[in-house]
């Protein structure tokens, strides 16, 4: 009898460090949403209103110089044939997959017919500035928002050197 209460205290224990965990997860899962969320609006807000975020690198190289996105990776640029094609990708939501991608590309070497899953094409100083996102691939609604973003921000501070 004695061995029985102990399993139910234990059990009763249990329970309770479970119900515990549940709520702390829950509890967790709406201050880690609630901001995710704002973000995604305040991100379609601007691409709207057609104005570029501020919270970004320079990135300079040879020929030309552009702002991405902080937390975005910077690729070096990659010698295809004699042309250097540059990019700019964002693999931050899990790290298994392209939620987004900027390429830039000399125009004088470049066939945009040959460019799969473009969705967005800018000519600017003799290179094109493309934004890549699909959502076949998995890309969700802020990623492409924060895609369009990136992309804007890349276009209105591309310079020649």
């Amino acid at each position: 009898m004695n061995n029985s209460k102990t399993t139910n205290i234990l059990l009763f224990i249990l329970i309770i460090l479970i119900l515990g965990l549940g709520v702390w997860l829950i509890t967790e899962k709406k201050e880690v949403v609630a901001p995710i969320q704002q973000e995604v609006k305040n991100t379609t807000t601007n691409i709207k209103e057609g104005t570029v975020a501020t919270d970004g690198k320079k990135i300079s190289r040879e020929k030309y110089s552009f702002e991405a996105p902080k937390y975005w990776i910077v690729g070096n640029p990659l010698n295809f044939e004699g042309c250097l094609w540059d990019t700019i990708s964002n693999d931050t939501s899990d790290g298994m997959r392209m939620a987004g991608e900027i390429g830039i590309y000399p125009k004088s070497c470049t066939d945009l017919s040959k460019i799969n899953g473009k969705k967005e094409v800018t000519e600017k100083n003799g290179y094109y500035i493309i934004a890549f996102y699909e959502k076949s691939s998995g890309t969700t609604a802020q990623e492409e928002a924060e895609t369009k973003l990136a992309y804007q921000r890349v276009v209105a501070t591309f310079t020649l050197k």
